[in-house]
């Protein structure tokens, strides 16, 4: 925010985590972002925005914990990453490889077997491969 009306008051919300040893945070998920024009604006309106933002975010919040506290057996991963590779991929000839292979962990944080941590390998080798 700045006082001479070259910026915009911005609230960002995510999930941030290390990224290496040196400090380096990246946004893992991002819940959303509110931006009002520094010009001519209210508090009220702020305020407003601020408390609905902070609605979805509880509400987000608490799917993810959901999700983190949902234990997926080795089947229930396997059928995931089948369905997400048939998706990208519709006719069952096109499949380029194992579904399987999706469940292959590049990360530390990313090992586990909740739905949280093989919704995060499976999209990151979509979309990496």
């Amino acid at each position: 925010n700045a006082h001479d009306r070259t910026n915009a008051w911005h609230l960002d919300g995510g999930i941030f985590r290390f990224a290496c040893a040196n400090g380096l945070v990246v946004c893992d998920e991002e819940f959303g972002r509110i931006r009002i024009r520094h010009m001519g604006h209210e508090m009220n309106e702020i305020i407003e925005s601020t408390e609905k933002f902070a609605d979805h975010v509880c509400d987000l919040s608490n799917s993810l914990q959901t999700m983190k506290d949902t234990k997926l057996s080795k089947k229930e991963r396997s059928d995931f990453a089948l369905e997400a590779l048939s998706i990208k991929y519709p006719k069952k000839e096109q499949l380029p490889f194992d579904s399987d292979l999706l469940l292959t962990t590049r990360r530390v944080e990313d090992e586990g077997h909740t739905l949280w941590n093989t919704l995060n390998v499976i999209q990151e080798n979509l979309i990496k491969g």
